[in-house]
């Protein structure tokens, strides 16, 4: 046409294909030294033991001279001296996560947990059965009083996700698993549900929650 020559289609060239399989393998080989091949010794030298177990010692200092397994009245306030700080508690649950994750958890001695455990079941009790759920015509004095509540739920919170963290970590002592601290985890959850987080989203769940007392409006 018009002088113009004929035009062949170029056949595609295919490219190679990159190793990827290689580099997993490379990876894998440089990569970080799993925990399970670490020694006990090598583990407690390593940097995330050290932190959780600085954790530990503030907790237990600040409960050096109370007795962790003493028996509380169930309607009973828990004495401040098992209490742990806010900033302390997100210490601890937050290293309590990474100490898991390396699957070196099972390497802090038994005793030590037992004790925290035995603390962290008291920080849960303490929240276990407040509700920051307020009426509209609050005054100023009930809203100083919602944020002390929401401290003491968010110290639940903390606890428990420490004490879980501690409990379904690998090759962990039976001595750990304490009935008192897996049953207070359950009735937090359970009474945090239905009285804080279903209410603040479902009017049919709204109760009346004046200090520790409690008037449903169903």
């Amino acid at each position: 046409r018009g002088g113009g020559g004929s035009t062949r289609n170029v056949p595609a060239v295919a490219l190679p294909r990159a190793d990827y399989s290689r580099k997993r393998v490379e990876r894998k080989v440089v990569g970080p030294t799993p925990a399970e091949k670490l020694s006990p010794d090598e583990l407690m030298e390593s940097g995330v033991y050290q932190r959780f177990n600085r954790a530990i010692e503030k907790v237990f200092d600040n409960a050096e001279e109370v007795d962790v397994t003493a028996e509380i009245e169930e309607d009973g306030d828990v004495p401040p001296e098992y209490l742990i700080s806010k900033h302390e508690l997100t210490t601890l649950c937050t290293e309590a996560a990474k100490l898991k994750s390396a699957g070196a958890m099972a390497v802090v001695p038994t005793e030590r947990l037992v004790r925290l455990m035995h603390i962290l079941e008291k920080n849960i009790r303490d929240g276990a059965k407040v509700t920051p759920m307020l009426d509209e015509d609050d005054e100023e004095e009930d809203k100083l009083w919602h944020e002390l509540v929401m401290e003491r739920i968010m110290r639940g919170v903390d606890a428990s996700l420490t004490a879980l963290y501690i409990l379904t970590a690998s090759n962990m002592s039976k001595k750990i698993y304490l009935e008192d601290l897996i049953e207070r985890c359950v009735q937090f959850a359970k009474f945090q549900l239905m009285n804080t987080i279903y209410p603040a989203f479902d009017p049919v769940y709204r109760i009346n929650s004046r200090k520790d007392r409690y008037v449903s409006n169903v």
